[in-house]
């Protein structure tokens, strides 16, 4: 069961206090009643933030792959799995070192500090180091945010809105596509920072600490608000995996982002798009990484069944609907699980997402979805699975 950052909160806390009551009227609003005390923050401000978090966060990723490729390949902690027959569900050093940075960046910047809610994929083991012993120093100076925000082409900072810091929820997922990082298909692999307010996701970070699949050029950094414009930090990304493009042979489309499993539902989904709309699928790691490929719109689409939790979902949601992209859960329904209350079941709904210029509509291909049986059984499901969980 996922759970906000607590402990770290705590131990931050008495460090944090006088700055937390001293700060400029430009970045925070504190509006005292009988009974209440809100905090205002500035989205933008926050966003900034988790811009430099991210940047961080794929710093300790690059470490741990430069130590691997000085050790012959191999990794110099031993993998761990939180599921022993999930391949998927790998826990590395870089997992652990990332979320330690990205959360240590996050509860040091004021003026949220430690009240800052945060609900991060390795949660359990944030203040640990890779050695499971060694507690991490919270308090190591990390970057000061220094993005300029207006040097995206596509942002608008003129979007800010001031937000009550008790509706803000930032996710984290330090490593998405750990399994791919383990296996070495490094362009695969993401750092996601998301950030969801009153249950949605407004803004969010995908740093892409691989761009070129190797350690030749720096990462990249996309980010983006919803209704504010998104931005890009370096190099662009690869438009398909190195193994797939192929400009003698160019792609039917629509072109489908989709994974390597063979359950029903997703066989389904990639023979409705072979078949009934005579596109191609192309073979992607990583939920984040499937949805920025069609933000962007290096594919038209992505079908998901199943995936981890909210930490994989809230960034890439936010900057899909910031380029303009359209994305809901299998049955076409808004995605739920950032909701404070939500089932962590929610996940069994998936997820479906468009780009803006696709050449399938989002409605047309949750309607071609809605036609096959095995989408329905695996829908039917999902829903009972949320209705048990209650």
């Amino acid at each position: 069961m996922m759970k906000p950052l607590q402990s770290l909160a705590i131990f931050l806390a008495l460090l944090s206090v006088d700055a937390l009551v001293s700060q400029p009227a430009s970045s925070t609003t504190t509006t005292t009643t009988t009974t209440t005390t809100t905090t205002k923050v500035s989205l933008q401000d926050l966003l900034s933030t988790c811009i430099v978090a991210c940047q961080c966060g794929c710093d300790e990723i690059r470490a741990v792959q430069r130590a691997r490729q000085a050790n012959d390949g191999q990794l110099e902690q031993q993998v761990q799995f939180k599921d022993v027959t999930d391949p998927k569900s790998a826990l590395t050093e870089a997992d652990q070192r990332a979320q330690q940075a990205i959360v240590s960046v996050l509860l040091q910047q004021q003026p949220w500090g430690p009240a800052l809610t945060i609900v991060g994929e390795e949660d359990d083991d944030s203040t640990k180091a890779s050695n499971g012993n060694e507690e991490i120093d919270l308090n190591k100076q990390r970057p000061q945010p220094s993005i300029d925000l207006s040097a995206g082409e596509h942002f608008s900072q003129d979007k800010d809105m001031q937000v009550d810091l008790a509706d803000v929820t930032v996710f984290v997922d330090p490593v998405d596509g750990t399994r791919e990082f383990v296996e070495g298909r490094l362009h695969n692999c993401q750092a996601l920072v998301g950030i969801a307010l009153k249950g949605q996701a407004i803004a969010g970070v995908i740093g892409s600490p691989f761009p070129a699949n190797d350690l030749s050029s720096d990462a990249t950094i996309v980010y983006g608000q919803v209704g504010g414009g998104y931005g890009v930090i370096g190099a662009a990304a690869a438009e398909l995996p190195a193994s797939k493009a192929n400009s003698n042979n160019p792609q039917k489309r629509p072109i489908m982002a989709s994974g390597d499993s063979t359950i029903a539902v997703m066989t389904a989904a990639k023979d409705i798009i072979e078949t009934q709309l005579g596109g191609t699928n192309v073979l992607y790691g990583g939920a984040g990484n499937k949805i920025l490929a069609t933000a962007l719109g290096h594919v038209d689409c992505v079908v998901q069944h199943k995936f981890g939790g909210p930490w994989d979902t809230c960034a890439p949601q936010a900057i899909c609907h910031s380029m303009g992209g359209t994305m809901t859960d299998m049955a076409g329904d808004p995605i739920r699980i950032h909701e404070a209350d939500a089932s962590p079941k929610w996940n069994r709904m998936g997820f479906v997402a468009t780009y803006a210029n696709s050449c399938v509509g989002h409605e047309e291909l949750i309607q071609s979805l809605q036609q096959s049986d095995e989408v329905q059984a695996y829908l039917a499901e999902g829903r009972a699975m949320i209705a048990n969980s209650k």
